[in-house]
């Protein structure tokens, strides 16, 4: 999903530097949060935001690694605020990483929900490498960073990303931090599957995992178990509700998430949005 409109201008935009550990950086821009690890040789980057940033994105990326190459960009799902470079960095030699369906769904045209479409994304920025369940790939035999495919989460091709060796978990649009979820009901989102996403991340992390959301800041295996309890409960209670027959309308008016409303609203979701979520995604 694209939380700016292509018509902003991005001049004003610049691509923040977080040191996680010696190797490994959050990078913030406009969309969603980046990481990269830059490695003896070769450098690997999760996610490109916005086309328009690929410049400032790799100004930040040769100032961090010295002027090393991008050797691969792996994609924690296939909205436009996460693949938007991914056609200017691979015309600079990188390769494009992603899950099966992230391929499928940026080379088809995609209905994105009130009457809106996405064309197919040019060759160029399609995933050259993709995968079903899990990868793991070697950087210069020092660092494993594993990839596992979560289902039916946010869309139906995220996946997590550890950094095994440095204790790092990017976990994309699968973590909103301090923020109610978008859930891509038109990719094949679930609620459901959203959880049990938010769970392994759980399982892969430590107290000592310094953990990066899809949006929001830095986050610890804490914020993560806050977020998986928020989650938890309002769908348990959205779920009791439907199942006694009340419409979306009635549950929305409830004030189910009043506890929660003052620390996760933002401007893109608001409590409203994420039962209908919810409730759309909940089996009958």
């Amino acid at each position: 999903m694209s939380f700016i409109a292509i018509s902003q201008s991005f001049d004003d935009v610049e691509i923040k530097a977080t040191a996680l550990t010696e190797d490994i950086f959050m990078l913030e821009g406009a969309g969603g949060n980046m990481a990269l690890y830059v490695g003896d040789e070769d450098v690997f980057l999760i996610d490109d935001q916005f086309a328009e940033l690929s410049t400032k994105i790799l100004y930040a990326i040769d100032s961090l690694s010295g002027g090393k190459s991008i050797k691969y960009v792996c994609n924690t799902h296939w909205h436009g605020d996460h693949t938007g470079g991914n056609e200017n960095l691979s015309k600079q030699g990188a390769t494009i990483i992603a899950h099966t369906n992230v391929y499928e769904r940026m080379s088809t045209r995609q209905f994105r929900g009130m009457g809106r479409f996405q064309e197919a994304s040019p060759p160029a920025a399609l995933p050259d490498l993709s995968f079903d369940d899990q990868m793991t790939i070697h950087i210069d035999t020092l660092e494993k960073v594993h990839l596992q495919h979560v289902h039916n989460a946010h869309t139906d091709g995220d996946v997590l990303i550890f950094f095994k060796e440095h204790n790092v978990l990017h976990m994309g649009d699968i973590f909103f931090h301090k923020r109610y979820p978008f859930i891509d009901l038109n990719s094949n989102g679930q609620i459901i599957g959203y959880i049990n996403a938010v769970e392994k991340g759980l399982a892969l992390a430590d107290n000592n995992t310094q953990i990066i959301p899809g949006h929001g800041p830095l986050a610890t295996k804490e914020d993560l178990y806050a977020y998986h309890a928020m989650l938890t409960d309002i769908t348990f209670k959205v779920n009791k509700r439907k199942a006694a027959g009340e419409d979306l309308i009635t549950i929305q008016e409830a004030g189910i998430t009043v506890d929660y409303d003052e620390e996760y609203t933002w401007n893109f979701i608001d409590s409203d949005t994420f039962i209908s979520f919810i409730y759309n995604s909940l089996p009958e």
